[in-house]
């Protein structure tokens, strides 16, 4: 379901080598797609919440998508320095 207001942060992109995506195209995907569900943050790579796993939150609602479905969501090709970032 996509917003008639889009939200700044659906415009955010995230990229590498293979492409890249908005995040409101990932976010909408995964609403269609999948059930929220609760992700423990000590599992999430390199997510810069310590001061948050610190005030007790040990789990996130979201989604986690695996990178042969994010290649089926709409993309551009790579750009800027995602074209050399390592996956």
């Amino acid at each position: 379901m996509k917003e008639n207001n889009p939200a700044p942060w659906r415009e955010q992109e995230f990229g590498d080598a293979r492409g890249t995506w908005t995040v409101g195209d990932l976010y909408d995907h995964a609403l269609e797609h999948h059930e929220l569900r609760p992700i423990p943050v000590a599992a999430l790579e390199e997510n810069n919440l310590d001061s948050d796993e610190q005030l007790g939150i040990r789990h996130l609602q979201g989604w986690i998508l695996d990178w042969e479905e994010i290649l089926d969501v709409p993309h551009g090709p790579p750009h800027g320095d995602s074209a050399a970032a390592r996956y």
